[in-house]
């Protein structure tokens, strides 16, 4: 999947639908695709919404389809389990359970791994991050206040630069709305949905080189 392509324009741009990120595949940011075809953002979610959005509706609809198989039998035999690395945690929390990285309900130990690990660093710490992201925390009166600076900026990093493509995304995962994965899974912790619906160290389809 990490090879898989679009074809747009009278230019015949081939644009990739996923990005790898140390071997989890995640959407493909906004700005990305907006210097590939080399237009503004007007002229991005027009094109997107007619050329591209369609490929990832047809994914997202590809894994209802094999989340439907699984919790109808989820034996060996029968499961359709999804790769582990199509959806990393930070998506599979925003898009199974409803948790954006901005809600506090997301612990925020583990969004810091989430986030971090897909740009290869571990072990970050709450003092790290403000580092990365240049937080001064003394600048605010209170401490939870800076948190959630850190709680935008990871949501700015991997949801908001990413929100055309993960709207399209999840159109199809819910079927344009009509299958509320969050109710089924948004009271289940992240960890059992991981272990019903995906399998981890599967490697996504790589036959499929381009659309």
């Amino acid at each position: 999947m990490k090879d898989l392509k679009v074809v747009v324009g009278d230019k015949k741009t081939a644009i990739p639908l996923f990005q790898e990120c140390m071997g989890t595949l995640i959407p493909m940011p906004n700005a990305v695709l907006e210097g590939k075809l080399q237009c503004t953002p007007a002229e991005l979610e027009r094109i997107f919404a007619g050329k591209i959005a369609p490929y990832y509706r047809a994914i997202g609809r590809l894994m209802m389809q094999c989340i439907a198989a699984t919790a109808d039998d989820n034996s060996p035999e029968h499961s359709l389990k999804i790769a582990g690395s199509m959806v990393p945690m930070i998506l599979r929390h925003k898009l199974f359970r409803g948790v954006d990285p901005v809600d506090e309900s997301y612990p925020l130990e583990n969004l810091l791994e989430h986030a971090f690990s897909l740009v290869g660093l571990h072990n970050m710490t709450r003092d790290k991050a403000f580092e990365y992201f240049g937080i001064d925390s003394r600048s605010y009166p209170d401490t939870k206040e800076a948190v959630k600076r850190i709680r935008v900026e990871v949501h700015e990093m991997w949801i908001k630069e990413r929100s055309l493509a993960i709207g399209a995304f999840e159109e199809g995962l819910t079927l344009n709305g009509l299958a509320d994965l969050s109710f089924c899974c948004g009271l289940v912790p992240l960890e059992a949905v991981s272990e019903i619906f995906f399998e981890e160290g599967k490697v996504a389809l790589a036959d499929l080189r381009q659309v």
